[in-house]
């Protein structure tokens, strides 16, 4: 990452905090967030999006002690049928970046829809000012807001740890019967599939769920509560650019981990793959 590319996206993490303050700050001057004993809504606010950055980079590092677990589930889940090698072609790390964390931001809206109706979590999460005000009826609101400290954090070590190995080079190899590789794919990818799939699938089946919900309860949250979520991604997604800065800055250090880890696994053989796709394409 260059410094210009940097220092914007810095500018633009703060600027969005700022922003969000003097938004939120308008609304009112009641806190949401049932575990800050202080300060007015946009003060509430910019604690929980600090912390739900810090969330995504606890994630990065639970990413990493991940890397074992899915490096054991790829070679059970395949390794029956393929080998296992490491390539110097890093796939697709040069490219990552901001943009890379929506799946991670609708895997974590994803789980956040889950638990925002489960008995008991409005009181846990929502202060009680809050619930007692005039703005109660968008109470789902800030509750999301409160559960994405926490589900964003699991959402990043779960993509973290299959962006790890995709860019380290760990692949899996299929062989013809005189032992030639026919077809090599990176295993960081296959856990990628499942990912991305469940991200966005899932984040469809909450948020029609999210919504039925609403209708049944129209007495208590207000009908265009569904409509304020749409931009939650994008949020998400600014709020992670701390964690986008570290991963972009431990990137050799995170290929010298997973490629320490999987010779220690017995994944050692060395394979070119650059020499592969000329080969396909001759």
């Amino acid at each position: 990452m260059t410094n210009r590319g940097l220092w914007i996206q810095l500018i633009t993490f703060v600027a969005f905090l700022g922003i969000m303050f003097v938004m939120f700050s308008m609304a009112g001057e009641i806190g949401f967030a049932a575990f800050i004993p202080f300060g007015n809504m946009g003060a509430h606010a910019d604690i929980v999006f600090v912390l739900t950055s810090m969330s995504a980079i606890v994630g990065i590092g639970l990413g990493m002690i991940f890397v074992p677990v899915y490096l054991s589930l790829g070679k059970l889940a395949l390794g029956k049928l393929k080998t296992f090698g490491i390539s110097d072609v890093n796939i697709e790390s040069k490219n990552r970046g901001f943009r890379a964390f929506f799946f991670p931001a609708l895997m974590a809206i994803n789980f956040a829809l889950l638990f925002v109706f489960t008995p008991g979590v409005r009181e846990l999460v929502v202060s009680a000012s809050f619930l007692s005000s005039p703005m109660v009826e968008s109470w789902p609101i800030p509750a999301l807001f409160v559960l994405l400290v926490l589900t964003v954090g699991v959402a990043v070590a779960f993509f973290s740890a299959a962006w790890f190995i995709l860019d380290s080079g760990i692949i899996y190899v299929s062989r013809n019967d005189s032992g030639e590789p026919i077809e090599m794919r990176p295993m960081g990818g296959w856990f990628m599939g499942f990912l991305k799939g469940y991200a966005g699938i899932g984040v469809v089946f909450a948020f029609y769920s999210f919504v039925i919900e609403i209708m049944s309860s129209s007495a208590t949250v207000h009908w265009s509560v569904p409509a304020l979520l749409l931009p939650l991604p994008i949020i998400v997604m600014i709020l992670a650019i701390p964690a986008v800065i570290l991963m972009k800055s431990t990137h050799q250090r995170q290929i010298q981990f997973v490629r320490g880890v999987a010779r220690r696994m017995g994944i050692k053989e060395k394979i070119d793959l650059a020499v592969h796709r000329s080969s396909e394409s001759g």
